[in-house]
């Protein structure tokens, strides 16, 4: 019981440093990936819709630069990583949101054209 009392200070000590050098090591590129997905914009869904597979490259070409107050207390090579990050996440979410768009309108235009197609065959067997 002694030896696990003895242990327990060092085992504390580790875990309190832990947790106040982990938050340090945080990767520029993650951060700016997870930032670039939250302000992903859902427009590109609409884009998707309306203009089809110009909508998707569209999304895929248009990537915004990160907002600058998310770069403010940087260093460059920091500042670098996160907008590189920031650009894939956003790129990847947005053009995410354009396939959708796009996957959605070719979806109604086949149940569109089966529901037509059904009812031209049906007033045309009725009317013989």
């Amino acid at each position: 019981m002694q030896r696990l009392l003895k242990l327990a200070k060092p085992i504390t000590l580790a875990v309190v440093l832990a947790i106040a050098v982990l938050p340090s090591l945080a990767n520029p590129f993650d951060d700016g990936k997870a930032a670039g997905k939250a302000n992903a914009s859902g427009a590109w869904f609409a884009g998707g819709c309306l203009l089809g597979l110009v909508g998707v490259a569209g999304a895929y070409l248009i990537v915004p630069d990160p907002p600058a107050e998310e770069l403010m207390g940087k260093s460059a090579s920091e500042a670098a990583d996160f907008t590189a990050g920031y650009k894939d996440g956003i790129r990847g979410a947005d053009t995410r949101y354009a396939v959708n768009g796009c996957v959605t309108t070719v979806a109604i235009g086949i149940a569109a054209g089966c529901v037509l197609s059904i009812a031209a065959a049906s007033s045309t067997s009725s009317s013989e």
